[in-house]
């Protein structure tokens, strides 16, 4: 098995070190998918921080004896979108 970091690192190795084996590697998709796994766990990692802002929000609210029904409603929203990028991701 290939390290990832090592493709990462040094792609033009890896070409050269699977071609002398007879093995074709796609450089330029694996660049494409690379970059769009790097936009998931961008947008990912975006939503799981917006989750933590909202429920300290929540928190705050509650305690002052706010309305707290807008910030519930946007974070059921989160956990969608979450499994839709995970989708993605497995795709």
């Amino acid at each position: 098995m290939i390290d990832i970091q090592l493709i990462r690192r040094d792609p033009d190795f890896v070409v050269k070190s699977l071609l002398k084996r007879g093995v074709e590697f796609d450089i330029k998709e694996f660049t494409n998918l690379e970059m769009a796994r790097k936009d998931i766990q961008i947008k990912s990692e975006t939503l799981q921080n917006q989750k933590n802002q909202i429920a300290k929000k929540i928190g705050q609210l509650k305690s002052s004896g706010e309305s707290i029904d807008s910030l519930l409603t946007e974070a059921a929203q989160i956990p969608k979108y979450l499994d839709e990028l995970n989708k993605k991701l497995s795709e």
